[in-house]
Order: C-alpha cells, then structure tokens, then sequence
C-alpha cells in the first residue's frame, strides 16, 4: 500500500513539473528557452586564424525537458547596425548547418545571433557571441612608428607581417576612437619589455617574455574609457624599453572597442 502511494506521489509530482514547463514556456514562441542553443566566435578574429576570416560554430544541446532544436537561425549584424541580417551563404531561411566560415572588415566588431528551432516550430531563445576583427599595424593611418623598426612577414603574424624592434626608446604610436583597445603582437624567449602610455598617462612596463613563441597575442589591454570627441582620439603609445639579452619587440595589430 505505502509503495503505490509514493508512486502516485511521484506521478504526481512528474506532472505537476511537466505543466509548470509546459505553461511557462508557452507564452509566446520568441521567449521559449527551449530549444536551448550555443553560438562560438573567437574573441578577436586574429586568434583563430592569421587574416579576417574565422569560424562561427553554434549547436541545440539535448535538455531533460522540451524538444531539441533541428535548424538554426543565424543572424549577424555590425556592433553600431541596429538590425540583424542573415549571416553569407546561409539565406534567410532556417539552416541545418551548424558552422560558416566569416569573413570580417578591419576594425569592425561584429555580433552574431543564433536560435534554435525545433520539430514543431517552436523557436527558443537565442544565444549571441561578438568578434572584433583588429587592424594590422601597418594598414592604418593612426598607425606611427618612430625609431628604427623593421617589417618582418610570416605565415604566423596577422595579415601575414609584424613590424619589430630591438632599439631602446623606439616608440609606436596609435590613435584611436573607442573605448578600449588591446595591443596584439609576439610574446616569446626572445622578446623584452616595454613601456605603456595612454593618452600621456604611464601604465608601467609589460614583459612579452614566454618559453615559447606566442604569436598573435595580447600583450596588453586599456582600461575602459570615454569618448573624448567624434574629432579628437586617444592614443595609445608603447615604447621599446632595451631589456637586456632581449631587446627585440614586436607589435602586429590592433584591436578596438567602439
């Protein structure tokens, strides 16, 4: 007798559960949280690959409870856009896939969009990642270099160059528009220090020393701060400290938060 009344409890209980689901997932289709989905974009587009193009990865994880979700609605848009387009290559409608290959704009950020959809059209609610694709050191015009630096190519840099220096008091220069910027190059065995200015103000010294070579990093990354004008830029400068046995620096791109 005790055994089938804590069955019909569990009973019970099971589906109570399954008519609280059921009735808060079914507002409207848009605020779904099922089909749950999972988008993937790298952080900075030079961390995946040496040039502008990367992968955008998402999928419908299995969950106890509602449907799974089978196509995809992948959408984009650029950080200052106000509406969302379909991502190249897929079209407008829902798609099977579950990545695309993205080719970015130098110095743009972008934002990517993507909800599931499952077997009875029911769409979840969606899931977004950002990439900012940085700007190769050599390609801006904000871009100075004082001192002697060299252009260095490799398969490994960004855009395929790297401008270096192993000169103490060499110094680059970048102005920019924003509220953030990370300073992107080599770190290494054979790499040494320097020093950080931001719009005039020292923010010490960064080592780019590593065991192994590190290419396309992030040497070092602003704090947050304001627009100053839609004239006037900050800027950033970083100068070659000289370290001892070391010297040699190397500075590849530049990425920035608008």
């Amino acid at each position: 007798m005790k055994t089938k009344i804590l069955i019909l409890i569990a009973i019970g209980a099971v589906m109570m559960m399954a008519l609280f689901i059921g009735t808060a997932g079914a507002v409207t289709t848009e605020k779904n949280i099922n089909p749950q989905v999972r988008v993937w974009a790298p952080r900075f587009a030079s961390r995946a690959a040496p040039g502008d193009t990367f992968n955008v990865r998402w999928d419908g994880p299995r969950v106890m409870f509602g449907s799974p979700a089978i196509r995809f609605h992948v959408l984009y848009r650029e950080q200052n856009d106000r509406s969302f387009k379909p991502l190249p290559g897929l079209g407008s409608e829902a798609t099977l896939a579950t990545s695309a290959r993205f080719a970015g704009e130098p110095g743009q950020t972008y934002i990517f969009k993507v909800s599931g959809e499952d077997a009875n059209g029911h769409i979840g609610a969606a899931a977004r990642a950002r990439t900012i694709v940085p700007v190769d050191d050599g390609a801006s015009r904000y871009a100075r270099y004082t001192g002697s630096w060299i252009a260095q190519s490799g398969d490994l840099f960004y855009r395929r160059g790297e401008h270096q220096s192993n000169q103490a008091r060499a110094s680059f220069t970048y102005d920019f528009d924003g509220r953030k910027v990370w300073l992107i190059g080599t770190r290494g065995p054979d790499r040494g220090r320097v020093r950080i200015f931001l719009d005039g103000v020292a923010y010490g010294t960064v080592d780019l020393y590593a065991p192994r070579a590190k290419p396309r990093a992030v040497l070092w990354s602003s704090p947050m701060v304001k627009p100053i004008s839609s004239i006037k830029r900050h800027q950033l400068k970083v100068v070659v400290a000289g370290t001892s046995g070391r010297p040699l620096v190397g500075i590849d791109a530049l990425a920035r938060l608008k």
